[in-house]
């Protein structure tokens, strides 16, 4: 006979809702998004000297999903039971935003789509955007003096969210600022090529950021560890 599920056992699960609804998402988008990113990278280096433009935009795609992935581990640690519907909207978002990362870079034979990649700094405003907009709404449903026992991980938890959503809005300002030069500005000047050449190296210093954020997101990590094992002690 089915045992009866109990109130206790529904007030765990919707305590856990929240956390169990962000893993889920992403590692079903993760396993998809990694497929599409190994099938481009091995676009890439089968044709390593025509393509190399594109190895930079590909490795700071892959430096945006590292961090997507890592925060959204520190969510999982240290968010609370509240939720909303953008808690199941925002990652779908995401999950899509992160495959035209990726998307955006394939190869096509087709003259009139040649320049397609050429948009992917669109793609990554539209990353950075959604992320800051996931890290808005986590700020928004958080009580930071009701939700945590330690105050100061709460205030080290409640900080690195603020300071995430302003890097995150700033990413995507600047991403979108590249995107309308190369498109509006360079490419009717100086033709495909030299726009593929400058995106290379504009990629560059995104990559190096987005890299910085992940770092923070394990010092998080590791300073989270640090305070429970203190009051364990």
């Amino acid at each position: 006979m089915p045992k009866a599920l109990t109130n206790d056992e529904v007030r765990t699960r919707l305590h856990d809702y929240a956390r169990d609804n962000y893993l889920f998402l992403s590692n079903v988008t993760k396993g998809v998004v990694l497929a599409i990113a190994t099938s481009i990278l091995l676009q890439i280096l089968s044709d390593f000297q025509s393509e190399w433009v594109r190895i930079t935009p590909w490795l700071t795609s892959f430096a945006g999903i590292l961090v997507t992935y890592m925060t959204w581990g520190i969510g999982s640690l240290l968010s609370n039971s509240r939720a909303n519907m953008l808690d199941t909207l925002l990652p779908l978002l995401m999950g899509m935003a992160e495959f035209l990362l990726f998307g955006i870079l394939l190869k096509y034979d087709k003259s009139d789509l040649a320049a397609l990649w050429l948009n992917w700094f669109g793609c990554l405003a539209l990353h950075a955007l959604t992320g800051a907009v996931i890290l808005h709404n986590r700020i928004r449903v958080t009580d930071f003096c009701r939700d945590f026992e330690d105050s100061t991980l709460s205030k080290i938890y409640e900080l690195w969210l603020r300071r995430s959503r302003i890097g995150a809005s700033c990413v995507s300002l600047v991403a979108l600022i590249a995107w309308m030069f190369l498109r509006c500005w360079a490419l009717p000047r100086y033709g495909f090529y030299a726009c593929a050449i400058i995106q290379f190296w504009l990629a560059i210093p995104f990559m190096c950021v987005l890299a910085r954020v992940a770092y923070d997101a394990d010092w998080l990590k590791r300073e989270s560890d640090a305070r429970t094992a203190k009051r364990g002690v």
